[in-house]
């Protein structure tokens, strides 16, 4: 390496006097010997430390008579790149005197320091903006004026030294001349590694003289006995029992002092405020409006370390969603987002994401002067984990078996045989050096590791050699956990094990990821997935509890829908694989997929029988009853399994079982007209429910009730009955919630409709419009397929009546696609007629002269006059299709609804006349399922005609859309999907380009990853480029 000036005269002027070394001077101004070389190369030349070394070194030559004049010392400085001694600061003004003779030169009286205006301080410039902490700022500058102790601790890399910084500088530019008017004071320690050196390094920063018989403990005291200052201590934790003595000495002695220090744990002393630094505020995750989601603290960071002030954040809106994704998977550590951003000078935000599973290799700081354990993340927490006693760094790698957090008792049973007290005291020291986050989940303390920390500590588990034992050992627990929940389940205290299983849901995936590895792991798997089939059909997640429980029985042996062949089984216990496929049946109705339910549920119920399991038998029954009440024309047989469900829990006695059923007889009688009989079951049901005290239960049978008002044009009763469904369901309870909260709107939205004038009940359409928008808001926050297709159905014929044409079409655009991937037919055939009758309407100029008296029906009751001949055509090709596809007794129709169900055909068939309309209805009869789809989402092109003009030749419709054979048995709409995310779109800008939610991009990704057998956007876009679909 070439040298350096500062190098070479310092080389000099040690060479003067015999036996001068770099040593001796690093030892006698006591500093790193390291620290100085880098010096002599021209490192570390920078900032006010660097010229406060400078001058230090300048000093201790002048004491070893190395150096006699100020001309001297300032040739030093200049080498150094700096300006030469100050006048105006005490230290150096007494160095130069030292040095005379020199001229010293004058400084105007404009320059000269007025201590009733202007603080001192030693404290670094920001060379970056301060983002976020708004609030912490104000605490923290609040605390130490009012507490002469605080301690900012939090995990490395989480803001800490910044924060501390940040509220010194405010203190010194603030407007109070009297908080701290002898200044804020920074030390920074992370450099120093002996415990003598802390109170040197603040003799040195206050450039006190040695006195003979005086420690430097001592000198600091006499020196602070009556200075009212800011002493920012940063970096604490390694050295931190020496700090807590001289903080604890200091703050005795000098009552005007205030000390701010940082540490990964605190100092523990009389007197001490902790004020613990979390990470960035992140997007929300249910949060989809760009705006908003760069809006949050950690995304406003990434971006400004992205853009360094060179793109607007406005720039970034496109992205916002990966953005988001990014600060997520860093968890709003200030330290990860900064050493993020950089990477997209190399990397698209989708690459960073796909990356991002291996922090510790990528964050990479590739400033020059970063000190090093910011250099990268790995660094940082190789810091803290040197720092930590044997025991504690075995349990650090240990609990790194847990994901999304855990419980005490959950570590006592994964380190089995290591004292509790032990295991406690070592989890204790972590929280208290800030490598775990202790939580309060109602009452009792959780724990969980951010997930960088969590990455680290998995390395130090995987090279421990006790992986395997620990993850046998956290399925084995959380296996417990599950099958002690599922009787509960069925209870009137299952909303209270619902949120158990919901918080340790990442836990529980875990667990069944690992049995699923191993290749004795297949009952464990089957056993669990089994457990929480009820836990995972109630919070949304039937799609993924399918899998998991298909894939088990598969391996273990027993036939599935998907696999229709198997071998003797002789890993599973029949009651077992009883309940299992029981479980499926349900799953896979509430995934909306039927076949697949009646499928699990019939072979279910031929074991139950061959092993008069009743109550078995009664459940399985139960849930034949509900895939056969949506699967099938015929009824009788769903009947007639739930009748004989009924008979068989009212001999068992399992009130909650036949209270569930009833539930569903209830519904079997309403979807025939028969609602005196309907509410006589929902009756008994609600009495069952609040036998048991299940509120959860009880807002269900409420919610079928007012459903049933609803049907009866009852809508001030309904309006009663829902309005108490939905205070009582719990905050968990998404499906029951979002349904509760939709029909709602429809019985406030029918009282309004029928209302001489309106009233409370049904007072106008915004308040309607929030109601039916927060229940999808609640069904698209869990995995519901089924329901949020109905849903999108009937609040698509909501925004319909309500004249907001445009969210209509795009809630019934997202229905039909998301019915179409759930293979559904008689619901797609209402989804269709809603559409055509949308269709229609939308060739209309405008609503003149066109009255709406209430809701369609579901079959799209719309006028249509003055339509264009184009669009009427088109409206009866899909009311076609739909007549193909639809059974109509299937549709769950109120009778004002189906009073009007032909309305609209009426309306269409006399502008077309009655033989195009015929022609047209025949060509839309004669679509497959994948071109009324197509034909149904495609935009409309044609120009309206004038009002009142019939079509002067026979009516003609674009061509008719043809299937194509894609791919891996991909659908159209997935196809279309493949491809604009092979274009880097993100979700939701296609969702944008589809008018559909990106919580739909999502879940039809999900299906095509599976499709593919992909995992990564990376891989899903290379078999896009492979197949020619891009």
């Amino acid at each position: 390496m070439m040298s350096h000036p500062f190098g070479d005269l310092l080389s000099r002027y040690l060479h003067r006097k015999h036996g001068l070394t770099q040593s001796k001077l690093a030892e006698g101004i006591l500093q790193d010997p390291s620290i100085i070389t880098k010096m002599c190369k021209g490192q570390r030349l920078t900032g006010i430390q660097a010229r406060e070394r400078v001058v230090g070194i300048i000093g201790w030559l002048r004491a070893q008579a190395a150096i006699e004049t100020g001309t001297e010392a300032n040739a030093l400085l200049a080498a150094a790149g700096m300006a030469s001694l100050r006048r105006d600061e005490p230290h150096e003004h007494a160095l130069l005197q030292q040095l005379q003779p020199q001229p010293l030169p004058t400084l105007s009286p404009a320059l000269l320091p007025s201590s009733a205006t202007t603080k001192r301080t030693n404290l670094p410039a920001a060379l970056t903006s301060f983002i976020g902490r708004t609030h912490e700022l104000a605490d923290v500058a609040q605390c130490i004026a009012m507490q002469r102790l605080v301690t900012l601790t939090g995990a490395g890399g989480v803001g800490k030294t910044r924060l501390a910084t940040e509220t010194g500088i405010r203190l010194v530019r603030g407007l109070d001349a009297s908080a701290f008017a002898d200044g804020v004071w920074l030390v920074e320690l992370a450099e120093l590694s002996q415990p003598p050196l802390v109170a040197q390094a603040l003799v040195r920063l206050f450039k006190l003289p040695e006195q003979l018989g005086q420690t430097p403990l001592e000198l600091l005291q006499e020196y602070l006995a009556d200075k009212h200052l800011l002493l920012i201590l940063d970096n604490c934790e390694h050295l931190v029992d020496t700090c807590a003595d001289v903080v604890e000495r200091l703050l005795r002695h000098c009552w005007r002092l205030h000390v701010l220090a940082t540490s990964r744990e605190e100092l523990r002393i009389p007197g001490e405020t902790i004020y613990p630094v979390l990470p960035l505020t992140l997007p929300d995750p249910l949060e989809h409006n760009p705006e908003q989601l760069l809006a949050a603290p950690a995304a406003q960071l990434f971006v400004e370390r992205i853009g360094a002030g060179h793109r607007t954040q406005q720039a970034y809106r496109e992205d916002a969603a990966t953005i988001a994704h990014i600060c997520r998977q860093l968890d709003g550590i200030p330290l990860a987002l900064e050493l993020a951003a950089p990477l997209t000078h190399s990397m698209s935000l989708i690459e960073i994401v796909d990356q991002l599973h291996n922090q510790m290799a990528i964050l990479t700081n590739t400033y020059r002067t970063v000190i090093p354990r910011h250099q990268t993340m790995h660094h940082a927490l190789v810091w803290s984990y040197r720092l930590l006693a044997p025991a504690e760094q075995q349990l650090l790698a240990r609990v790194a078996v847990f994901a999304g957090g855990w419980m005490l008792e959950a570590v006592y049973a994964v380190c089995d045989g290591t004292p509790t007290a032990d295991l406690l005291l070592a989890l204790q020291q972590l929280v208290a050096k800030s490598l775990v986050l202790e939580e309060d989940l109602d009452g009792k303390r959780r724990y969980r590791l951010l997930e960088p920390v969590r990455q680290f500590a998995r390395a130090q588990l995987a090279a421990s050699g006790e992986q395997d034992s620990l993850r046998r050992r956290h399925a084995s627990y959380y296996l417990q956990l599950a099958e002690l929940a599922a009787p509960y389940l069925r209870s009137g205290a299952r909303a209270t094990w619902e949120d158990r299983l919901a918080t340790e849901h990442e836990n529980l995936r875990v667990a069944l990821a690992w049995s699923e590895a191993q290749p004795d792991g297949a009952e464990m798997m089957v056993r669990l997935a089994t457990a929480l089939g009820l836990f995972w059909s109630a919070r949304g997640h039937a799609g993924e509890g399918l899998g998991w429980l298909e894939r088990g029985l598969a391996r273990a042996g027993s036939a599935t829908p998907a696999s229709d062949t198997a071998v003797a089984d002789t890993a599973l216990s029949a009651p077992l694989r009883m309940a299992a496929l029981a479980q499926g049946g349900s799953l896979a109705y509430f995934r909306g997929d039927f076949p697949r339910a009646r499928a699990h549920c019939e072979q279910s119920i031929a074991l139950y029988r061959e092993h008069d399991d009743q109550r078995g038998l009664a459940y399985a029954l139960s849930y034949l009853g509900w895939a056969e009440d949506d699967e099938a024309n015929d009824r009788a047989p769903g009947r007639a399994a739930l009748a004989e469900s009924v008979a068989l829990f009212r001999q068992v006695g399992d009130r909650w079982g036949l209270a569930e059923t009833l539930r569903v007889l209830g519904m079997y009688t309403r979807c025939r007209g028969a609602y005196a009989e309907s509410a006589a079951y929902y009756t008994e049901c609600l009495a069952l429910y609040r036998a048991e005290g299940d509120e959860d239960g009880i807002a269900c049978a409420l919610l079928e009730l007012g459903t049933n008002a609803l049907h009866t044009s009852e809508g001030l009763r309904a309006v009663g009955l829902l309005e108490e469904s939905t205070r009582l369901f719990p905050k968990g309870q998404g499906l029951g919630l979002g349904w509760a909260l939709i029909h709602l709107a429809e019985a406030r939205r029918v009282v309004a409709a029928t209302a001489d004038t309106q009233n409370q009940a049904g007072s106008n359409d915004l308040a309607i419009t929030a109601l039916w928008e927060a229940g999808l808001i609640v069904l698209r926050e869990i995995e519901a397929s089924a329901s949020l297709a109905q849903a999108l159905l009937e609040t698509g014929q909501m925004a319909y009546e309500q004249g907001d044409d445009q969210r209509a079409a795009s809630l019934l655009a997202e229905s039909i696609s998301l019915m179409h991937t759930l293979g559904w037919q008689h619901t797609l055939a209402a989804a269709l007629d809603a559409r055509a009758a949308l269709v229609d309407h939308g060739s209309l100029p405008a609503r003149t002269g066109i009255k709406l008296a209430a809701a369609l029906d579901a079959r799209a009751a719309l006028v249509a006059s003055g339509a264009e001949t184009e669009d009427a055509v088109r409206a009866a090709q899909l009311w076609g299709a739909a007549a193909r596809l639809q059974l109509s007794d299937m549709l769950r129709l109120s009778p004002v609804r189906r009073a009007r169900a032909g309305h609209a055909q009426d309306t269409v068939r006399a502008q077309l006349g009655a033989a195009h309309f015929a022609t047209a209805w025949a060509e839309g009869q004669a679509l497959s399922l994948d071109q009324a789809v197509l034909l149904a989402l495609a935009p409309r092109t044609a120009q309206p005609a004038a009002p009142g003009t019939a079509p002067s030749t026979p009516p003609q419709a674009a061509p008719l859309p043809t299937a194509l054979a894609h791919p891996a048995g991909l659908p159209d709409r997935e196809v279309e999907i493949l491809r604009l995310l092979a274009q880097d779109l993100t979700y939701a800008q296609i969702a944008e380009r589809l008018i559909i939610s990106p919580h739909t991009v999502n879940a039809h990704l999900r299906t095509i990853y599976s499709k593919l057998g992909v995992t990564s956007r990376g891989a899903a876009t290379r078999f896009a480029v492979e197949h020619h679909l891009v």
